[in-house]
């Protein structure tokens, strides 16, 4: 009892709030959350990525040492048009992405842009920071797959 009690104190209960996309260009796969990363069972399981796992949490609890990971796909993007060299060799961080890298395959170039961004009200108290694709890195689907961790104390901290 002690121990659930003690757990039920620090909980504290936000709203997610995904922007309706049914009008936009953009096909996006639903948005999982979970907290954990575990190796990953199957190499043809579409959540497994560089033989880890996410585990999508079916509770939507949390607790605060933990970390909160958001998974999605976007399918069939825009073909990438020619870049200029200075964007081709540029750096950005990556949510296990090859970002910024000269595709491989043309068949394969896109152009993707995304970030994870939290709101207290209509105050942007957070954003992760911009990951950058240049090809499909799941082609078998037509997808480029993006995977983000977030510090639960951040999120926490935007929901007071």
């Amino acid at each position: 009892y002690s121990d659930r009690h003690n757990i039920l104190d620090h909980l504290q209960l936000a709203d997610l709030v995904i922007p309706d996309l049914r009008k936009a260009p953009l096909r996006l796969s639903s948005v999982l959350i979970g907290n954990q990363i575990a190796p990953a069972k199957s190499k043809t399981d579409p959540l497994a990525r560089d033989g880890q796992e996410l585990l999508p949490s079916l509770s939507q609890v949390f607790a605060q040492n933990q970390k909160l990971y958001f998974y999605y796909e976007v399918y069939e993007p825009a073909k990438a048009k020619a870049a200029p060299a200075a964007l081709t060799n540029a750096a950005a961080p990556t949510a296990g992405a090859h970002a910024a890298e000269k595709p491989k395959d043309d068949k394969n170039a896109v152009h993707l842009l995304t970030s994870i961004s939290f709101f207290n009200g209509k105050v942007k108290a957070y954003e992760t920071p911009l990951v950058e694709v240049r090809e499909l890195n799941t082609p078998q689907r037509k997808a480029a797959v993006f995977q983000f961790e977030v510090p639960i104390d951040i999120a926490e901290a935007i929901s007071q």
